[in-house]
C-alpha cells in the first residue's frame, strides 16, 4: 500500500495544530466531557413519551402504541435517522426555547422509497421558519442557496458584513448532520456541542470550527461531547497525539477553578499596588509611571483570565463556585471570587450546536 512517506519520502518538517496555538495563529480548546444517562435509557424514555406510555409494558401490548414505541427504540445508525434526530432536537430547542434563533442543515437530497418522508417535511418545516424569521424564500429546488445564506450569516460576509449591529438577524444556534466541517470558517463561532463519535481527522476538524481568533472576548474554542464520553476522550487524546506530533502543550486550555484562582490573585495584586501608591478604593492611577506601566500589564492579565471565566460560565451574580476540575459530572470542588472593581463585559460571539 502506498504511502505519502514511500511516494514522497520523509517529511523534511512538521508544523501540527499544537505549533499553530502556540504561535498564536489559532486558539486552544476546552472540552467537557458531559456525563449523561445510557443511550438505551435515553431512547426508551423518549419511545416511551412519543408512544404515549407509562411504561414498556403498555407500549408493547398496544399495537398503535407498540409502532410507536419500536419506531423509537430502532436503530437510528443511518444517516436518514440522524436526519430524524436532528430535527427532533430542533423542535425540542424551539419549544424550550423559542426566542432562539436556530436552524438545521443537512444533506438535501431525498430518498422516493417512501420510508424517509419525514425528512423531506423537516427540509419543508426548517426552511419556512427561516424564511418567516430572516424574510427569505428559500424552498428545497434552492437548498443551496440556503446552505450559502447560512454560512454567510454565520461568518458575517456579504451580504451581512455587520450582521452584529442587528442581532435579530443573526444565527444564535446551528444544528449540523456532516455538513461545514470542512470548507468553513467564521470567528464568531466559539462552541461545539457534538452528539456523535468522532476519530482522529475528523476530531481535529469539528474542534477547529470553534478556534479562529477574535480578540479578548474570546480566548478559546469550548467543546462538549455527550455520547459516549470516555470513548471519546479517549479518541481525542489519539486524536490530539497524533496530529499534535505527540506535543499537546497548550492545546487544552485551564479550567474554571484555575481561571478563578488567578483573578483573585491578580486582585491582590492591583490592590496591593494601589494601597502601595496610597490610592484609596481604585480612586486613581498611581503617580509613578512604572507602577502605572505594572497595573496596565496586571490588569490585561486580570481581564484575560476573567474572558475566559465568563465563558466557562463565572457570573456576577455569583461569589462562590463548586467548580468542576475535570468534566461536567465529576466530582467538584468550590473556590470563590472577588469581585470589586472587575470590568463586566457582554460577549457578543455567536454558537455552533454540532449534531452529526
Amino acid at each position: 500500500m502506498s504511502t505519502t512517506a514511500s511516494v514522497f519520502g520523509n517529511e523534511l518538517h512538521r508544523y501540527s495544530i499544537a505549533d499553530g496555538i502556540r504561535d498564536k495563529n489559532v486558539l486552544g480548546f476546552d472540552p467537557y466531557k458531559v456525563l449523561t444517562y445510557k443511550d438505551t435509557d435515553v431512547r426508551r424514555e423518549v419511545a416511551l413519551q412519543m408512544a404515549k406510555a407509562s411504561s414498556e409494558e403498555e407500549a408493547i401490548n398496544n399495537p398503535d402504541k407498540s409502532k410507536i414505541y419500536y419506531k423509537y427504540m430502532g436503530s437510528y445508525s443511518d444517516k436518514n435517522g440522524i436526519v430524524y434526530w436532528a430535527r427532533w432536537y430542533y423542535r425540542l430547542i424551539k419549544q424550550t426555547n423559542p426566542k432562539l434563533k436556530i436552524t438545521v442543515l443537512f444533506d438535501s437530497n431525498i430518498d422516493n422509497n417512501g420510508k424517509v418522508q419525514y425528512k423531506e417535511d423537516g427540509l419543508i418545516e426548517i426552511m419556512q421558519d427561516y424564511n418567516e424569521r430572516f424574510e427569505q424564500d428559500f424552498t428545497i429546488a434552492t437548498h443551496g442557496k440556503f446552505k450559502k445564506d447560512i454560512t454567510a450569516r454565520l461568518a458575517h460576509k456579504e451580504p451581512y458584513l455587520r450582521i452584529e449591529q442587528t442581532p435579530e438577524k443573526q444565527i444564535d444556534l446551528l444544528i449540523v448532520v456532516d455538513q461545514l466541517l470542512t470548507g468553513f470558517d467564521s470567528k464568531w463561532l466559539n462552541t461545539l456541542y457534538l452528539d456523535k463519535m468522532l476519530q482522529y481527522e475528523n476530531i481535529i476538524q469539528a474542534f477547529s470550527r470553534t478556534n479562529r481568533l477574535f480578540g479578548p472576548e474570546k480566548p478559546f474554542g469550548t467543546i462538549r461531547y455527550y455520547r459516549k464520553p470516555h470513548t471519546m476522550e479517549e479518541n481525542i487524546k489519539k486524536a490530539v497525539k497524533l496530529y499534535s506530533g505527540d506535543k499537546p502543550l497548550g492545546l487544552f486550555v485551564q479550567r474554571l477553578s484555575h481561571n478563578l484562582t488567578k483573578m483573585n490573585v491578580m486582585y491582590e495584586d492591583i490592590a496591593d499596588l494601589f494601597t502601595h501608591a496610597n490610592s484609596k478604593n481604585f480612586e486613581k492611577l498611581p503617580q509613578d509611571n512604572s507602577e502605572k506601566g505594572k497595573f496596565a500589564k496586571q490588569f490585561s492579565e486580570l481581564t484575560s483570565y476573567l474572558e475566559a471565566a465568563k465563558i466557562q460560565g463565572f457570573n456576577w451574580e455569583q461569589s462562590s463556585y463548586e467548580v468542576d476540575d475535570e468534566d461536567v459530572g465529576q466530582n467538584t470542588s468550590r473556590t470563590k471570587v472577588r469581585q470589586n472593581n472587575i470590568p463586566h463585559t457582554r460577549s457578543t460571539i455567536q454558537r455552533i450546536i454540532c449534531r452529526i
